[in-house]
């Protein structure tokens, strides 16, 4: 029986061995797993990373494309936008100094035209305070005095005839010779 007792004890050692393999195995299999866990957590930061790194990268380079179009449209805008302002400005002025001329011109024109009204109004009060009523109905009739006498001096080319009476004064009709 000695046999089956060394068996035994064999057998246990084996099976003592095998646990111990076990434990050892599941010992480098974790320690392999957390080996490739860290290593697979460290690539991904760093892919995480590399991706994070061109993202920046690509949004830098898109910022200063849309700054460089927006400020290009900003000075054609603003170009456009002066130019519109001085042609409006240049057409304003224009229409000023046109109004400002019209308007001396006008201004001049109706002084001119007052004065002469003013002269033609001292003409007449001239012509009505220097010859009387029969003189402005007869044009170049003249009122002669010589001798103390009076007399009535017709237009050449005129000739006086005895034409009547009117409410008993004597008419006399003024005709060409």
């Amino acid at each position: 029986m000695p046999n089956t007792g060394h068996l035994l004890t064999l057998a246990e050692r084996l099976k003592a061995k095998t646990e111990k393999d076990a434990q050892e195995i599941e010992s480098l299999t974790r320690k392999q797993f957390e080996s490739l866990s860290a290593s697979l957590s460290a690539s991904s930061k760093a892919a995480l990373h590399t991706t994070e790194s061109v993202i920046h990268s690509s949004i830098a380079e898109l910022e200063k494309n849309i700054t460089s179009r927006f400020q290009s449209m900003g000075q054609t805008f603003n170009r456009k936008y002066l130019y519109s302002i001085f042609l409006s400005g240049g057409i304003l002025m224009m229409t000023v100094f046109t109004c400002w001329g019209l308007i001396t011109l006008y201004r001049y024109q109706i002084m001119d035209l007052r004065q002469e009204i003013a002269n033609i109004k001292a003409e007449k009060m001239a012509w009505d305070r220097d010859f009387p009523p029969i003189q402005r109905s007869f044009s170049g009739l003249e009122l002669y005095q010589a001798e103390g006498k009076n007399y009535l001096l017709l237009p050449e080319g005129r000739t006086a005839r005895m034409a009547g009476t009117v409410d008993k004064r004597e008419a006399l009709e003024i005709v060409r010779k």
